[in-house]
């Protein structure tokens, strides 16, 4: 059986209900995830080759806002959900665990609304965006209420080990019911502009909010009944703001070439740019899988004080996860041209910015799960300060190269500040974990 020999690599007892959690988990959660970027992956080439790249263009920048003000609405409780949930059942601490969702979904449904009108206010006052792009941040900010809810229902369910259920309405129900409400808006209206994206978008996280509610009440039902205990001490809402200012930063590293190329390059530029990105992407889907299942045992491992079996099971893990990214990363090198074909013959113009990206994710998966892990061990403030670094990089070498390189500047910026990030973060774990996170922990376990 393959389970066998994945159970015998990682070093776990087939036996145990903790192993078959993980190694299973991680198989479902594989699944699911291979399934929503694939669907993912053709929804952007039929979006693509409908609109076109101006449109396209249009549609990118615009989102790339909306997911900054996911960030602020968000306030880390996603996160922080995971980490803090597995500490919680382990102390039979239930009256806790209601108290952490009253506290995290008024929190972040007021946040939400806050951002919407706040953001919407903001981007115009300060002519961030064109007058003609305005419907497209309406209905944006609509967007933003069900987005934020779903993705902390999503973290509360995996906080909770509910791996399929936290997962199935995000990148199931929704990239599903988008494909439906796209061409639905295509053959009603017989053009699909950036308007009908974001349409179909809203449509499928409408959709997608109500499912993981549904999730929510069959897997965590006693979660909606009123705690018995009025009030409940805790420090959630310091640790919820530094995992939201790391978040913010992530997101700024991640984006801020985006929104400083939308002033020097054309929307369709920026449109090949942000596809080569995507496809890049698709190099993460190893390290995203694991990380979605072994966050909370990283917690509970750590808590225990059991730092060798810890650094065995992120050891083998990121070993595993590594040998299966290669293959991965071969075919874009080879096939990336004609990938990036698939989405208009006029985006492979971005081929370059692909190949440099494709490095740069090896070297994000070759250093391990280092964020994940210092969230899950209490150390998201050492996470702050390193992705602090990694933003200033990012922003200096954008503002220098992007003027006079265009996407390849940005390409080289962006994927230098994330490099320059992993390595900060792999040597505080090795700091403040004490274990070697990387592919390069060369320690025989027994």
């Amino acid at each position: 059986m393959i389970f066998d020999k994945i159970y015998q690599l990682l070093g776990l007892n087939k036996n145990s209900g903790m192993a078959r959690y993980l190694v299973k988990g991680s198989s479902a959660g594989f699944l699911i995830i291979a399934f929503n970027i694939g669907l993912t992956f053709i929804n952007s080439i039929v979006v693509a080759n409908l609109a076109g790249g101006y449109e396209l263009g249009r549609y990118e920048y615009i989102m790339t806002w909306i997911n900054l003000f996911c960030i602020f609405a968000l306030f880390g409780y996603h996160t922080l959900a995971v980490r803090e949930i597995p500490k919680l059942k382990a102390n039979n601490d239930f009256e806790g665990i209601k108290h952490f969702w009253q506290q995290s979904f008024w929190w972040v449904l007021l946040a939400a609304l806050s951002t919407a009108i706040l953001g919407w206010y903001a981007l115009i006052v300060f002519g961030l965006v064109d007058a003609s792009d305005y419907n497209l941040l309406k209905i944006g900010m609509l967007m933003l209420p069900f987005w934020v809810l779903a993705l902390l229902i999503s973290g509360v369910l995996r906080g909770s080990k509910h791996i399929i259920s936290s997962q199935i309405p995000t990148q199931l129900i929704r990239p599903i019911i988008f494909v439906v409400a796209a061409t639905c808006l295509y053959f009603c209206f017989q053009q699909f502009t950036a308007t009908s994206i974001f349409t179909a978008q809203l449509i499928a996280l409408v959709i997608t909010l109500a499912v993981a509610i549904f999730y929510l009440r069959k897997d965590e039902g006693h979660l909606l009944a009123k705690p018995t205990e009025k009030t409940y001490e805790s420090n959630w809402s310091k640790a919820a703001l530094l995992l939201f200012f790391q978040g913010l930063v992530i997101a700024l590293n991640t984006k801020f070439d985006i929104l400083l190329l939308n002033s020097y390059c054309t929307k369709e530029e920026l449109a090949y740019y942000a596809i080569a990105v995507k496809v890049a992407a698709l190099m993460g889907i190893m390290l995203m899988t694991v990380n979605l299942v072994i966050g909370p045992e990283i917690s509970r491992l750590y808590n225990q004080n059991n730092i060798v079996k810890l650094e065995m099971l992120v050891s083998r893990s990121i070993k595993l996860i590594f040998v299966l990214t290669i293959p991965i990363a071969l075919f874009l090198v080879v096939f990336g041209p004609f990938v990036l074909s698939l989405f208009g013959k006029e985006f492979g113009v971005g081929y370059p910015v692909l190949v440099i990206f494709i490095f740069v994710a090896l070297v994000n998966v070759g250093a391990g799960s280092v964020g994940n892990i210092l969230n899950m061990t209490g150390h998201e403030k050492e996470v702050f300060y390193g992705i602090i670094v990694s933003l200033v990089f990012n922003v200096i070498l954008n503002i220098i190269l992007i003027p006079p390189f265009g996407i390849i500047g940005a390409a080289i910026s962006t994927g230098t500040a994330i490099i320059i990030w992993n390595i900060i973060l792999w040597w505080v774990v090795k700091q403040k974990v004490g274990i070697n996170a990387s592919i390069f922990n060369f320690k025989k376990f027994s």
